[in-house]
């Protein structure tokens, strides 16, 4: 049994957003190590790499999509 795992009423309740971020940077430093160590020989982390740098993309497409789809927001301002 993992302690470190939070369940309410049975339910998983999700990492805290800042251990959330740290797993995902390291991960991602992990990846970017590629040219700097000697996990070069390893025949799967190319597919992992590309496939966290795709899914990145599309991530940065879908924020931009968003913010382009949105109305400006207008503030009222009085009349001099």
């Amino acid at each position: 049994v993992d302690t470190s795992v939070a369940y309410v009423g049975n339910k998983y309740n999700a990492l805290p957003w800042k251990d959330f971020v740290d797993i995902k940077l390291d991960a991602r430093n992990l990846m970017e190590a590629d040219v700097k160590s000697a996990l070069t020989d390893l025949d799967w982390f190319g597919k992992i790499n590309a496939l966290y740098s795709g899914k990145q993309v599309e991530a940065e497409l879908a924020v931009a999509a968003k913010v382009i789809a949105a109305k400006p927001v207008k503030y009222p301002v009085a009349k001099q």
